[in-house]
């Protein structure tokens, strides 16, 4: 988790169904969970210890982007295993579009199970993004070397605007919808 890596101010979103999950998630690697609606009361939260903001978000629903969106300027926005249809793939690149400022570095792993869902997604975001594919030997030999991975798993880099961000190194951290699907 990016929290645990000493990412501050880490939000993670997900459909409503697999908040209550993701909270448990949280938990379970001993951090706080806060939420920006008041879901959540947060009396265990105390100064100095890590939380993670979570919150449901439903694609290219403007109130939902907007609310994921008062947590503060988003640095880093990372999707997991989020391409898994045409029609969601554009609502994610709309969603990211919406999130990201020109200073956001996007990233997103996908495992291809739907050829289509993942050249409908490419197709997108390179009208809205400059798209990077990571070559597998760049990302999966930093990753782990102790972990055979999948012929099938795709990372992409994506910026907005004139992409002078590529090489910043920020502090502020924002998942979204991690692990949905």
């Amino acid at each position: 988790m990016l929290a645990k890596l000493g990412i501050e101010d880490v939000v993670i979103t997900d459909i409503e169904e697999l908040v209550d999950i993701m909270e448990r998630n949280v938990e379970a690697n001993d951090l706080y969970v806060r939420s920006l609606s008041g879901r959540r009361k947060n009396e265990a939260v105390v100064q100095d210890h890590q939380s993670v903001v979570v919150e449901p978000l439903l694609w290219n629903n403007k109130e939902a982007i907007d609310h994921v969106k008062a947590a503060g300027k988003i640095d880093y926005l990372v999707a997991c295993d989020c391409i898994y249809s045409e029609a969601s793939a554009v609502d994610l690149v709309l969603t990211m579009d919406a999130l990201a400022t020109d200073e956001t570095s996007v990233i997103c792993v996908s495992e291809v199970r739907n050829q289509a869902a993942q050249e409908k997604f490419l197709e997108q975001a390179k009208e809205l993004f400059t798209v990077e594919e990571l070559v597998p030997h760049a990302w999966q030999d930093k990753a782990c070397n102790q972990v055979a991975f999948n012929e099938t798993l795709k990372m992409y880099r994506m910026f907005k605007g004139n992409n002078n961000n590529k090489n910043k190194n920020n502090k502020k951290s924002s998942s979204k919808r991690t692990k949905q699907g």
